[in-house]
């Protein structure tokens, strides 16, 4: 990543698999498709697993990361816990993994206009010392 200059690229990189996947799935016509679709999922999400703990230092820095992370994950856990049970009631109401699959790739591609909107923080310069009087 480091001769990329930024994770957001890769992380742009993988949300583009996550999102490829996901339209796959809710267009998926056959087995092949399903099987298309979920190879590409996993290997966007085992590249998540590894990026998203690289993009939170590289945005706020390493100085209190450990609350920016918990915090994060706390909201994260909240929400793992809430969506499937909308989409569950998503399925219920439309009887169609295809609006499912549709409906998360929209979220996915939000994710992705925001990473991109977002860029790269602009940290302020830091002070140079003083040269030695002598």
């Amino acid at each position: 990543i480091g001769k990329i200059g930024s994770v957001r690229w890769v992380s742009v990189l993988w949300g583009s698999m996550l999102f490829l996947s996901s339209v796959t799935f809710g267009a998926a016509q056959g087995e092949a498709f399903a099987w298309v679709a979920a190879a590409t999922l996993g290997w966007a999400i085992g590249g998540n697993l590894v990026l998203s703990l690289q993009v939170w230092p590289e945005y706020f820095g390493r100085k209190n990361i450990g609350a920016i992370i918990g915090t994060a994950q706390m909201v994260q856990g909240i929400m793992q816990a809430v969506v499937p049970l909308g989409l569950a009631s998503l399925l219920d109401l439309t009887g169609s993994y295809t609006v499912l699959y549709l409906t998360l790739s929209a979220f996915v591609f939000l994710g992705l206009v925001f990473l991109l909107v977002v860029g790269v923080l602009k940290r302020p310069a830091t002070a140079t010392p003083a040269p030695a009087t002598v």
